[in-house]
């Protein structure tokens, strides 16, 4: 898992320089604007950064006589070896390099001539370090507490509101939602958005997102996304394109997450993300693997939001989701890849209009199969929906197995095929698999769409004894029916009851015909 986008670079062009700080995560990029001189290996690895470039300054570093550095500032190669270890371990996700960049900076702390802000930028580093490897303790609240209070008695008040800005996500990760809270509100008030609106745009976009995890209501939700507005604001006043692409695409993911985000909310959405693409991803480069995971994520937003807005984006967005596939795999970010799979097969039967409505809220259809030109995309979905449940499986994601079960016995049940009986009997398997954990009493509305499903596979079913599987087709819509009127769905109940009365109906007229015969 690499360093968190949150914890991007902030500080990216420290005194206005563009020489590749950018691409490093924060709070590494700290320590380098922290500095005014630094050896010649950094600057070669700045100004071409890379992994054989950063490898090169560690190895440079670590040797035997590397340079001292300015006397009293981060007590020479050390520190630098440290930060380009951080940086090194971003690019190629490798958290033990992190833990032994963090490792490296300890004596830094023992040193009687270190002063107060170098001492503070490594408990940053170590405390920062801890939460983005998802592991916060109450070592990391203490070490990123002590350093912001040395850099308020050594007068760094922008470097204190990041560290207490990295404290309040390390607070939220340990549950102290209201401690956090405080801390992250504290570190935006410790910044002018006009003097230092890198700095400002970092600490509020964080700011929003903790307060929209937070939020409980529409109030909430309103706050957080005038904090994002600043945010932008402030991104935009800064010199740096990546910060600004950093915060909009963040800003975009929540516009997505508002319930029931008007249409304007995700055009404005699909607006940012593309520019951040533009900035994450410069057409023909070759990114490191920390910006690559970055753009793969971004790729995941703009397919959901293009997804959102149907009609002819649909297509725009199984492209961006394939594209995302390249880098979010399977071994490397799996829930991120099964996530991707679902949405991929719920966007592929979107594209076919014999085939809208199925799916979640999918009911009673008279007759099963569907015209050929749907075959192809129908097949990619069941075969998006069974990558998904590679992942999703019963024992550690039972909601998302049930939902992506219920999903893909859908689609098996209209997927045009010559063998519609064995697909039809799957489907009805999957169906049951979705029952077991989407109880009448833990989940009564998706029992109810499920019971409703199965219902109308059982009604199709071709079996031997039809007037059985019909019987346990009628229970099936009257167990959905019971529920949908108890929940005050009108719509689905009045589907439920008409399937129901089909179903009546057709058994019924086997009586009628038993009896004649």
């Amino acid at each position: 898992m690499t360093v968190e986008p949150e914890l991007a670079t902030w500080r990216e062009l420290t005194g206005g320089r563009t020489d590749g700080i950018g691409a490093m995560p924060e709070p590494f990029g700290l320590l380098i604007g922290a500095c005014g001189a630094r050896p010649p290996e950094l600057d070669r690895a700045l100004r071409s950064p890379g992994v054989d470039a950063c490898q090169d300054a560690v190895d440079a570093l670590s040797s035997e006589g590397a340079p001292a550095g300015p006397e009293g500032l981060f007590l020479g190669a050390t520190i630098w070896r440290a930060v380009m270890q951080a940086w090194l371990a971003y690019m190629t996700a490798d958290l033990g390099l992190l833990e032994r960049a963090v490792a490296g900076v300890r004596p830094v702390l023992a040193a009687p001539s270190a002063p107060l802000d170098v001492g503070a930028a490594a408990l940053l580093l170590r405390g920062a370090a801890a939460g983005a490897s998802g592991q916060p303790s109450d070592r990391a609240v203490r070490d990123l507490m002590l350093a912001s209070e040395l850099f308020d008695a050594a007068t760094c008040h922008a470097e204190s509101a990041v560290a207490r800005y990295c404290l309040a996500r390390t607070l939220l990760a340990l549950g102290m939602d209201d401690r956090a809270e405080a801390q992250a509100e504290r570190a935006r008030s410790m910044l002018d958005p006009v003097r230092e609106p890198g700095e400002y745009a970092f600490v509020a976009t964080g700011s929003a997102e903790l307060r929209l995890a937070l939020s409980r209501d529409e109030e909430g939700l309103e706050a957080a996304l005038r904090l994002f507005e600043d945010a932008v604001s402030a991104a935009a006043r800064s010199l740096s394109p990546l910060l600004r692409a950093r915060v909009e695409w963040r800003f975009a993911a929540a516009l997505q997450g508002a319930p029931m985000a008007p249409p304007e909310h995700v055009q404005r959405a699909v607006t940012y993300l593309t520019a951040a693409l533009g900035v994450l991803e410069p057409a023909g480069a070759v990114l490191p693997i920390g910006l690559a995971t970055e753009a793969a994520t971004v790729r995941l937003h703009l397919a959901t939001a293009l997804q959102a807005l149907g009609g002819s984006a649909l297509a725009g967005a199984v492209g961006q989701y394939r594209r995302a596939l390249r880098v979010l795999t399977r071994d490397d970010h799996p829930l991120e890849y099964a996530l991707i799979h679902t949405n991929l097969a719920t966007a592929y039967l979107a594209t076919v209009d014999a085939t809208a409505g199925v799916g979640e809220r999918g009911q009673h259809r008279p007759a099963l199969g569907q015209p050929a030109g749907a075959t192809g995309h129908q097949v990619l979905a069941v075969q998006s929906y069974e990558e998904a449940l590679s992942v999703y499986t019963l024992e550690d994601h039972p909601a998302e197995h049930a939902m992506v079960q219920n999903n893909l016995a859908n689609a098996l049940q209209y997927l045009p095929s010559a063998h519609p009986v064995e697909n039809l009997d799957r489907a009805i398997r999957c169906y049951w698999a979705a029952l077991e954990i989407r109880t009448a009493e833990t989940a009564p509305l998706e029992h109810a769409r499920t019971q409703a499903n199965l219902a109308n596979a059982l009604a199709n079913f071709p079996a031997e004894d039809r007037r059985r599987s019909l019987g346990d087709s009628a229970r099936a819509y009257g167990a959905a029916l019971e529920i949908f009127r108890r929940l005050g769905c009108v719509n689905e109940a009045l589907l439920t009851k008409e399937a129901l009365g089909d179903v009546e109906r057709d058994l019924l007229a086997l009586q009628l015909e038993g009896e004649r015969s």
